[in-house]
């Protein structure tokens, strides 16, 4: 299943090591992995979310927390973990936020 965060949060981490190439080399996997679970074709594994956050300089515990949801989703695990981790889940949204924020601002920066 695709994620838009995690699509967002690729986006961010190869922004922040200058290539997606570079980011997958960093977190030990190809740039083909890479760019299947950009595109929802694989699940990405928590522990490599939580890779990839920190190589975007987001909180890898908070992305670690939500991907562990992700990969439980629709099972009885799945509501629980939610439902536990309640607060991560809603400080990692406003983190990637604005993060989002913090890139258009750089990118519109850089252009002018």
């Amino acid at each position: 299943m695709q994620h838009p965060e995690l699509a967002q949060l690729i986006e961010h981490a190869a922004a922040a090591t200058g290539t997606k190439s570079e980011l997958a080399r960093r977190i030990g996997v190809t740039p083909q992995r890479l760019d299947e679970w950009q595109r929802g074709k694989r699940s990405c594994p928590p522990e490599k979310v939580a890779l990839i956050a920190s190589e975007g300089n987001f909180p890898a515990d908070q992305w670690l927390a939500r991907a562990t949801v992700w990969k439980h989703e629709g099972s009885d695990d799945g509501a629980s973990l939610s439902k536990a981790l309640k607060k991560c889940l809603r400080a990692t949204g406003a983190v990637l936020a604005w993060g989002s924020c913090a890139v258009a601002v750089e990118a519109f920066r850089h252009s002018t």
